[in-house]
């Protein structure tokens, strides 16, 4: 039982199953029409079957798959069982829809446009890896490291990728450029598939993090009933007080703690300073906010 970690046939067995079905095809169309097929190498494990493919024929899934299995041996023993056999099953089905695209289309592409290629494949590899991410899996290779990382050292996942990405492709292009030193596209290569890589980081991210508009905001201000009134009755936005003591003179504060829209938060901070030039603010991004006048608690995953 692959997905052993949730009951067989439950209601999360089967979400698991859909997120890395799914991700595996979206990820394998953008490598197989958009990716390989321009010699743009993908980076990570599978840019390197890809190099090898282009250089001796080997196919880019069956040689990932030999590459990855010290990989998900490792992560394994830090992240559990489970990781690995949903990381199994995503790595395998990922490797056989991208042979089987090439076995069936070999070659084909979509667009004449190598720099449009990129970002359209980059932005299907993101959002496919992203979902199998979602099932608490991943492809193998350089995600395995990404999810080490970030369990770790809470490096952004995406990040993580396109680095080590960007060392595994360079690599790859000079390989290519090795076997065939005639061509002047040696750096045309690693652009674009720098390009595509930071398309795949950002969309990972966006995806995993998310895209929150939501801005959350630490008030201190003398006029506290004035900035509660405007967040109650205008902003119609709730919020939590914080009693709080300031460090210089030890006197009691009263601290805002709300959650605003950035249009919200500019009209709030444009008030601020019209009744309180001295007080303190404190705004930071937020990915994902939960609760009432947000998105629903149930819809965390």
């Amino acid at each position: 039982m692959l997905l052993y970690a949730d009951k067989i046939f439950s209601k999360e067995w089967f979400k698991s199953l859909y997120l890395i079905i799914q991700g595996a095809l979206i990820a394998a169309f953008g490598y197989n029409f958009f990716l390989i097929p321009y010699k743009i190498i993908p980076g990570g494990l599978m840019g390197l079957s890809s190099v090898f493919y282009h250089l001796v024929g080997i196919p880019v899934g069956l040689l990932t798959i030999i590459m990855n299995i010290p990989l998900i041996l490792l992560g394994m023993k830090v992240l559990g069982n489970r990781f690995g056999y949903k990381t199994i099953l995503g790595m395998t089905l990922l490797s056989l829809f991208n042979d089987g695209m090439n076995y069936f289309w070999h070659d084909v592409t979509l667009t004449d446009d190598i720099f449009l290629s990129c970002i359209i494949g980059g932005t299907l590899v993101g959002a496919g890896v992203a979902s199998i991410f979602k099932a608490k899996a991943t492809t193998g290779g350089t995600d395995i490291i990404a999810q080490l990382f970030h369990i770790k050292f809470k490096f952004s996942t995406g990040k993580v990728v396109l680095f080590t990405n960007i060392i595994f492709l360079s690599l790859g292009a000079l390989s290519i450029h090795l076997k065939n030193p005639e061509t002047t596209e040696f750096f045309k290569m690693i652009v674009y598939a720098i390009v595509a890589q930071f398309t795949t980081s950002k969309v990972l991210d966006a995806i995993l993090e998310g895209t929150s508009y939501y801005k959350g905001i630490f008030i201190i201000s003398n006029k506290y009933d004035e900035v509660k009134e405007k967040l109650l009755t205008q902003l119609r936005r709730g919020g939590t007080m914080i009693h709080g003591q300031g460090m210089f003179k030890d006197d009691e504060r009263k601290i805002i703690f709300t959650a605003v829209s950035r249009r919200e938060s500019a009209f709030l901070k444009e008030y601020i300073k019209s009744i309180d030039p001295q007080a303190f603010i404190i705004i930071f991004q937020t990915n994902e906010i939960y609760g009432q006048g947000f998105l629903p608690v149930k819809d965390i995953e």
